[in-house]
């Protein structure tokens, strides 16, 4: 997907009558700087499975994000993960990032994830939470 494909699928877009529009990219957009261009909010994902490494593996993906979402964390004992080095990295490549640990197998950090989009939309309180929240529970 590049950037100029994007634009132009958002301009086919009724985009008044939408509150958000999800745009899931492996890394291309954020590394072309288009991220800044098309989206008003960017979230880095990334799960336990790939390791405790991605933010030095992918810096770009990390320093500019809103918030940074650990997904999987239910896979924790099974998997060679240092959280610790992660969100450490996280911090060094962007200290100002909202940080969450998710798992859609126990709902960790569920309710506030939804609780952030609609705060985005205008719906909610979450919108005007700033800085480094951890949050790990419901």
């Amino acid at each position: 997907l590049s950037a100029s494909d994007l634009e132009g699928a958002l301009q086919r877009l009724s985009l008044d009558d939408l509150d958000l529009v999800f745009i899931e990219d492996g890394g291309t957009l954020w590394e072309a700087g288009a991220a800044h261009r098309l989206a008003h909010r960017r979230i880095a994902l990334s799960d336990f499975a790939a390791g405790s490494r991605v933010p030095c593996k992918y810096p770009e993906t990390f320093k500019d994000a809103d918030v940074v979402a650990l997904t999987k964390v239910d896979l924790k004992s099974a998997v060679d993960f240092d959280e610790i080095e992660f969100w450490d990295e996280v911090t060094r490549l962007n200290p100002r990032a909202r940080r969450m640990r998710l798992s859609s197998v126990s709902g960790e950090g569920l309710s506030f994830w939804i609780k952030m989009f609609y705060g985005w939309c205008g719906d909610g309180e979450a919108s005007t939470r700033t800085g480094r929240e951890n949050v790990t529970d419901d």
